[in-house]
């Protein structure tokens, strides 16, 4: 029994090693992505297309991933964070006062100032 579960440690220790190599391409194209983000964010500030940046920096050498894994990139790191600051921001503006609650009240007779039609 022993030996069955040493063989198994080893075997599972293959498996996992086996495992991170796999996984090393898309690490390294993160980390690629990360220590350009700021870059990539300046030039969409200016005006500059995804695929124009992404092929300078293909030509540069400075990220080797493909066009649809930076265009991944740039929407999760920095579209959508724009965007829910964007949110946050608008959603600070409508809520002036978040303890004050407006209340509603029905009258079924109507005032006689108000005029229907």
């Amino acid at each position: 029994m022993a030996q069955r579960a040493q063989s198994f440690s080893k075997e599972l220790g293959s498996w996992v090693t086996k495992q991170k190599s796999k996984n090393s391409h898309q690490d390294k194209h993160l980390v690629a992505f990360l220590a350009v983000k700021e870059n990539v964010k300046e030039a969409l500030d200016a005006g500059f297309s995804r695929k124009t940046i992404w092929k300078f920096f293909q030509e540069n050498k400075q990220l080797e991933c493909r066009y649809e894994t930076f265009t991944r990139y740039v929407k999760r790191h920095l579209t959508e964070k724009l965007e829910e600051d964007a949110k946050g921001k608008a959603r600070d503006k409508l809520v002036k006062n978040p303890t004050e609650i407006s209340s509603f009240k029905f009258s079924a007779t109507p005032k006689p100032s108000e005029e229907l039609f």
